[in-house]
């Protein structure tokens, strides 16, 4: 099976929340500020985001084409440096774009 890496960064944004991981639609789990999971994934197509409470990240659509491929996602939040004071902002007019997710 394939593997998959979601690490998310450290930051002050949510640093004592959890963000949900969505998978296919589906609740795959949650993530703490700093740390990485691992998870085993078929062949196919995948839409993954994360959201907190309302807000959410990007959708990043990856395809899985390999038993031995592996992917490594990393997690951000949006506000970073003077961002941080946008945040009401972000939460009223931009929901999906609080966090960032992106394959590196």
């Amino acid at each position: 099976m394939a593997k998959i890496t979601i690490s998310r960064d450290r930051g002050w944004a949510d640093k004592i929340r959890n963000y949900i991981i969505v998978l296919n639609g589906q609740k795959a789990g949650t993530i703490s500020e700093g740390k990485e999971i691992e998870s085993n994934l078929e062949k196919g197509n995948y839409e993954l985001y994360v959201k907190i409470d309302w807000c959410s990240s990007n959708k990043l659509k990856f395809s899985i084409l390999n038993s031995n491929e592996e992917k490594k996602i990393i997690v951000k939040s949006s506000l970073r440096g003077f961002r941080i004071f946008l945040a009401s902002l972000y939460v009223l007019l931009a929901p999906s774009k609080y966090l960032k997710i992106e394959e590196i």
